[in-house]
Parts: C-alpha cells; sequence; structure tokens
C-alpha cells in the first residue's frame, strides 16, 4: 500500500502527518537542545514526531525516542530516516542516543504495521549537533553498532 492511501485517522494526528510539501522539519523543543533538521524530498513521506516528551507507544519497555522520524517512499521502497537533534555528543550521550534511535525505530515499525504500508527497505539513522565533545582520539566506527538487542530475533516483528 502506498502511503498516500495510509488510513492515517487511526493515528492521533500529534504523532503522525502526511506530508506532500518537498520538505520536512524536525524540530527539538527542549530549551537545552532547541533546534531544527530540515529534510529535502521528492515524493510522499509521512513524518512520525517525538511529541511533548510522550512516546506515541506506551506500552514499551525503552521510553525513549528520538526527535523524529521520516517514512520516504522512493519509487517502490520505503526509506525510514530517524532523526535526532541534540547541542553536543559526547561520549556519555551517545548511549542515551542509541537508546531514543531505537525507541523510535520500534515506535516507526508499530506505526507502519497499524497503518498496513509494509516494512521499511532501509532504516537510516540521523543525528545533527553543535558541538562535538567525543574523543579525538578514538574513530567514529567505535559509536557506531547494532542497535537492536542481539538477544532477539526481530527478524519476524510483524
Amino acid at each position: 500500500m502506498s502511503i498516500v492511501s495510509a488510513p492515517l485517522h487511526l493515528i492521533i494526528n500529534n504523532y503522525v502527518s502526511l506530508v506532500s510539501a518537498n520538505e520536512i522539519e524536525i524540530v527539538e523543543a527542549n530549551e537545552t537542545g532547541a533546534g531544527k533538521a530540515v529534510f529535502k524530498l521528492t515524493g510522499p513521506a509521512i513524518c512520525i514526531k517525538h511529541y511533548k516528551d510522550r512516546p506515541p507507544l506506551r506500552w514499551l519497555n525503552n521510553q525513549k525516542c528520538a526527535d523524529g522520524a521520516i517514512l520516504h517512499e522512493v519509487g517502490s521502497d520505503l526509506d525510514l530516516h530517524i532523526v535526532e537533534l541534540k547541542k553536543s555528543v559526547s561520549e556519555g550521550k551517545w548511549v542515551d542516543i542509541k537508546d531514543q534511535f531505537e525507541g523510535m525505530i520500534y515506535n516507526a515499525l508499530s506505526i507502519m504495521a497499524v497503518l498496513g504500508v509494509g516494512k521499511p527497505t532501509r532504516i537510516i539513522c540521523h543525528i545533527a549537533y553543535e558541538f562535538d565533545k567525543l574523543p579525538l582520539n578514538q574513530p567514529p566506527i567505535r559509536y557506531c553498532s547494532n542497535i537492536q538487542p542481539e538477544s532477539h530475533d526481530r527478524s519476524e516483528a510483524y
């Protein structure tokens, strides 16, 4: 099913909306890390927002959630973009950021299942920040890892 014909009336519109414009804004409303990321897209997209410190799925153990997600239809593919905005990134914050990515991925996958739009072809995580407080002598790959818990097989999630 195309995301344009997805039954969005099933989801509270504070969290999820169809966007037909060429730009989508993901906004960090927290004053200490306030910021905005603008994505330029072609084709339809669904925007999922982390609404007022309340993730859409209250039953998840991981209640952390990235600032937003964009489900972008590119031909027959569905790209899921997870977006987190921070004032600064340090080693300590990186663990929290990965939890936020994971929480939004689960939220987005659940919303996609409810809407019946299928599984994402790709999941791309984006982080935008102003100050880099990561150690200079550590390679960036050190901070990248599989954010899904290895003890669970998620291949048949829905």
